[in-house]
């Protein structure tokens, strides 16, 4: 059948067809918005695990909370300490280095200029364990950490602020309270980590400086652990990791007194009382079942967690998309359905003028492809014009994918195709006698 009369066809019945198309679009802009968010979904909890550092081991004061989102979130404990920090280095299987470190937000200015960062005190080896290294200048020194050296580091957004350009801060002065610092670097932009904090924000102190001069105190909030991975890329396997929770687990508890959490004493285990046991009872109960006061966990977790909603998100906005398309093709179904019983007549003409059975069917089946494949790429763009604003919004990392936008439009095409098929069907079927009589 030729291309220009389906064309005009179209250009014909063109207000009939908005319905369908109007379908089409949304499910194609559905779809599009579905798959190119969960891949910038993922992408992000890939870049947020990265930014923890390779083969990552976590140990942080208190209990741990995993968000939906990927995020990590800590409660105040006061128990963990440097020297847990040792043990774990001595006795860890496959420990490279370990980065205890300690927070606290404070003030910090350049002379009138002022602005809250959150002060990290922490160990030489921060940049190894975290896979993050100053830009300019360098870290402090293992000798300028032992004697108490004054010195920071900056996060490039708090040199920027100080300083009105981050590079301008190296070997000038800042104060965090009454202490002076000398600023010997400042680390590159690194974003945002999984527990939300802006890692460009942060100034890294020595240790003993943050626990005895500038934040007096004898307890850390976390310790970093860089493990050597056993994988095909060097890379912590799952069973590593897990390996590595335990022994981390077993240490800290042994140092710490706890048992995990769960109910009291013998008690945990199943003893049973014997009747008018009384007070007796309660003396051999054993000591009491303390709750841990830390969470062990590899930074590949954080991802596994998200990866769980990721998968949620993907299957729910799938799930939206095919019953926009759904839609789509019912409304398409409908409306070719209508313009069979509104052509009879151009149908027995054609009919009666030469055009075969299969020539009618290729006419119908084209059209309805057409205005689902038009509403397909219409949807496309429409993603495209929105995606920015989209990506922006979430704060995700802007994803497309020009293989998806060529599929999307391409089922939404044999949509269109599977909605046009019983119309076709339909349409050839018809006699030209009947037509004709119906006509007269």
């Amino acid at each position: 059948m030729n291309a220009r009369v389906t064309l005009a066809s179209l250009a014909l019945h063109w207000k009939r067809l908005l319905p369908g198309l109007a379908g089409a679009v949304l499910g194609a802009l559905s779809l599009a918005g579905t798959l190119h968010l969960s891949q910038a979904m993922a992408l992000k909890a890939e870049q947020q695990t990265r930014r923890l550092g390779p083969n990552l081991l976590v140990v942080m004061a208190g209990k741990a909370t995993f968000l939906r989102s990927g995020t990590v979130l800590g409660n105040a404990a006061h128990t963990l300490t440097t020297a847990d920090a040792r043990a774990l280095e001595r006795a860890l299987p496959g420990v490279e280095a370990c980065a205890p470190y300690a927070t606290e937000p404070l003030p910090i200015r350049n002379g009138r200029t002022q602005t809250t960062c959150r002060l990290v005190g922490t160990t030489p080896d921060y940049p190894q364990v975290r896979a993050f290294a100053p830009e300019t200048g360098r870290f402090f020194t293992p000798l300028e950490a032992g004697r108490g050296r004054k010195v920071c580091v900056l996060g490039r957004s708090v040199a920027a602020t100080l300083f009105g350009r981050a590079e301008a801060a190296l070997e000038r002065s800042v104060a965090v309270g009454r202490t002076p610092l000398t600023v010997v670097g400042i680390m590159e932009e690194k974003g945002a980590d999984l527990s939300g904090a802006d890692q460009d924000e942060q100034v890294f102190v020595p240790l003993d400086l943050f626990l005895r001069t500038l934040v007096p105190r004898t307890w850390l909030d976390g310790i970093y652990a860089h493990l050597a991975g056993a994988g095909a890329r060097g890379e912590l396997t799952d069973a590593q990791a897990a390996e590595a929770v335990r022994s981390a687990t077993a240490l800290l508890r042994a140092r710490h007194g706890t048992s995990g959490t769960g109910g009291t004493g013998a008690g945990a285990w199943g003893a049973k009382a014997s009747p008018g046991s009384g007070k007796r009872s309660a003396r051999n109960s054993g000591p009491a079942v303390r709750p841990d006061d830390f969470s062990v966990f590899p930074a590949s977790q954080a991802r596994a967690v998200r990866a769980k909603t990721l998968r949620l998100v993907w299957a729910l906005g799938l799930s939206g998309a095919l019953v926009s398309f759904t839609i789509g093709t019912l409304g398409i179904l409908s409306l070719m359905l209508l313009m069979v019983r509104t052509r009879r007549l151009e149908i027995g003409l054609r009919r009666a003028t030469g055009a075969r059975r299969r020539d009618i069917v290729q006419l119908f089946l084209v059209e309805a492809a057409l205005v689902s494949g038009a509403g397909g790429a219409l949807g496309v763009a429409a993603f495209m014009a929105l995606a920015p604003v989209l990506f922006r919004a979430a704060s995700l990392p802007p994803v497309f994918d020009a293989p998806v936008l060529a599929g999307v439009c391409a089922l939404s095409a044999l949509f269109g195709l599977a909605a046009g098929a019983y119309p076709a069907w339909q349409a050839s079927r018809l006699e030209i006698l009947d037509v004709l009589r119906d006509a007269g």
